[in-house]
């Protein structure tokens, strides 16, 4: 069978049911009682938040509720519950707005022990909010302490440990009472107006409160935002598992004691598992301290130095590569624009003429590659030489611009325009192999081979079917390389008389 729900109302009968309903049918009616002549109870523990919002709320729609109060002394009435309710009205009657001085009210008139009393006044007011963790855990004291008085005064509970039954009367868990007891009981006084605030979640305080009173103190000075809830946990489990303290015994090369124990705690409470360090080693001998990329923004600033000193130098060395490189290149584009320009002044270009068209985009004036033949760069930084032949977009378009064959342009020749060829062969470009015969007879230049790999060179006749030496004897020796000659040259032209 399943155990029912300890409910704190079937112990204590009527003495507690009219808490949770204030209905004004029945026998309680409903008076109007001056605002200032209604107390709060000294009892009463639960903050009054968001009273201006509740203000408004009134203003605009009237008291929904009316506030629950017990007769005390001098024809002056204790709050039971509703203490926001009259903070708010307050503030509206202090406004100027009167009509919200005389407050509608249910007067309590049965006569029960302060115990009792003490209970309505809990439960009145819990049931009215949603309450912090530091705000059950006094509600779970106080109801503890009530029950306890009120099993004296001869009411009898259910068997069982006592945090259950509070834990239940307060609509909790016991688990939950446990955790709340230990922030009450260990979480130093400094750190408790944030958890009695509910500024500092239930699950930082429980991982706080579980460290020694100098390390809770530590931490909050350390980070400059006290931790959350998951990295405190994971500070705790490092402090109690691991052994951690973060107080490093190293010394630095300058022979000083490392003080840098608040950042390693900074540093370990973010970084990844492979990254935990507990202060047990130096910056300086940190991989992660050091690096160039992704380094630790954690590391001394000894360790942050020599990161630095590291960066500029391979700075440095970059710089350097790349004005050399940068030299390299010029000396390059100069070579190739002195070739291009000897073409344009050939042909007198002027500077304002559009030479080359480069892959790139853009184009050069004769002007520019006369400039940059000069080695004057125009303060220009060259990523590519543009003026190679595999960079120059349009070779044919270059060559008529210049006013030069394709063949100087592309470096075949440095003829600017093509010889005149000699009869019977379309250029003395170079040396034809021996296995191969001269399509028609005329006079070639030979080596022939001499055995062993030596060759010399000779001067024959090829009269269509044989190699011939002067003199008309056919060469014995084979020919392994020939090459045409030219006609020869007219007298007068050229050659001495």
């Amino acid at each position: 069978m399943e155990k029912r729900k300890f409910n704190v109302m079937d112990v204590l009968g009527e003495q507690l049911a009219d808490v949770a309903d204030l209905n004004t049918t029945g026998l309680e009616q409903i008076e109007y009682i001056d605002i200032g002549l209604l107390d709060g109870d000294e009892r009463n523990f639960y903050q009054l938040t968001d009273i201006d919002e509740l203000a408004d709320n009134i203003q605009m729609c009237g008291l929904q509720q009316p506030i629950r109060v017990r007769a005390g002394e001098g024809g002056r009435f204790t709050i039971v519950s509703g203490h926001r309710r009259r903070a708010a009205l307050a503030q509206l009657v202090d406004n100027g707005l009167d009509q919200f001085r005389r407050v509608p009210c249910i007067r309590e008139t049965d006569d029960v022990s302060p115990a009792l009393q003490e209970l309505r006044l809990i439960f009145a007011n819990s049931s009215t909010r949603k309450l912090t963790s530091a705000e059950i855990g006094e509600q779970a004291e106080r109801v503890e302490a009530l029950l306890y008085q009120l099993k004296e005064d001869g009411f009898e509970f259910p068997e069982g440990r006592m945090r259950d039954v509070v834990a239940a009367a307060c609509n909790t868990h016991g688990s939950k009472l446990a955790r709340i007891k230990v922030i009450r009981e260990h979480l130093l006084s400094n750190l408790r107006p944030a958890w009695d605030g509910g500024k500092m979640p239930e699950q930082a305080a429980y991982a706080l409160a579980q460290f020694p009173a100098d390390m809770q103190m530590r931490i909050s000075k350390a980070f400059p935002k006290l931790p959350n809830g998951p990295t405190l946990e994971r500070l705790l489990k490092l402090y109690k598992e691991d052994g951690y303290r973060w107080d490093p015994c190293l010394t630095c090369p300058d022979g000083k004691e490392c003080k840098h124990g608040d950042a390693f705690l900074r540093h370990d409470a973010d970084s990844f598992v492979y990254e935990v360090c507990g202060g047990k080693k130096c910056c300086l001998d940190c991989p992660h301290a050091t690096a160039e990329c992704y380094s630790c923004d954690k590391a001394c600033a000894k360790a942050k130095a020599k990161r630095k000193e590291k960066l500029d130098a391979k700075k440095a060395d970059a710089e350097k590569a790349t004005e050399k490189h940068q030299r390299k290149l010029e000396r390059a584009i100069q070579a190739s624009a002195a070739r291009l320009a000897r073409a344009a002044d050939a042909a007198e270009l002027p500077d304002t003429a559009t030479a080359i068209w480069s892959r790139y985009g853009g184009g050069y004036t004769v002007g520019k590659l006369r400039k940059f033949a000069s080695g004057d760069f125009q303060g220009e930084h060259v990523w590519v030489n543009e003026l190679e032949p595999e960079n120059i977009y349009n070779i044919d378009k270059t060559a008529k611009a210049l006013h030069c064959s394709a063949d100087y342009i592309v470096g075949l020749t440095d003829e600017l325009t093509p010889p005149t060829l000699p009869e019977g062969q379309l250029m003395i470009a170079g040396w034809m192999p021996g296995s191969t015969n001269p399509a028609e007879p005329g006079e070639f230049a030979a080596y022939v081979d001499l055995g062993d790999g030596k060759l010399l060179k000779r001067f024959f006749d090829w009269d269509g079917q044989h190699w011939m030496m002067p003199g008309g004897i056919e060469a014995q020796v084979p020919v392994v390389w020939w090459m045409r000659l030219p006609p020869v040259p007219a007298a007068g032209k050229g050659a001495e008389k």
